[in-house]
């Protein structure tokens, strides 16, 4: 049962249509295949959100794991990163994991 939102709570609940104020103060009426579609959309970009930022978290790792590298063999930026590159790829493992264990060892060996 749905109530309207500035509505009286006695009053008379709809069902299947729910109103939403817009800007102008009209309300708009969505249709359930609207709401449908809009909660969709919503999922996507609660997803695509949520793998954002886990790209972010990892990009994070790596730079972690690139400056151990460089700090310990007294190594350019690049070459720390195409070192933890072909670990990765010598290994057949990703490589937030390979700068994972970077971080837990302080070394690719």
């Amino acid at each position: 049962m749905i109530r309207p939102p500035s509505g009286d709570p006695s009053s008379t609940p709809r069902t299947g249509v729910e109103d939403v104020p817009v800007l102008d103060g009209a309300p708009h009426v969505f249709l359930p295949a609207e709401v449908t579609r809009l909660r969709g959309e919503l999922a996507a970009a609660i997803e695509h959100t949520t793998n954002l930022e886990a790209a972010l978290a990892t990009n994070r790792r790596i730079g972690m794991a690139i400056g151990i590298l460089m700090a310990t063999r007294k190594i350019a930026e690049d070459v720390a990163f195409e070192a933890l590159r072909d670990a990765s790829m010598q290994r057949n493992e990703k490589l937030r994991d390979v700068a994972e264990d970077v971080i837990h060892t302080g070394t690719l060996e």
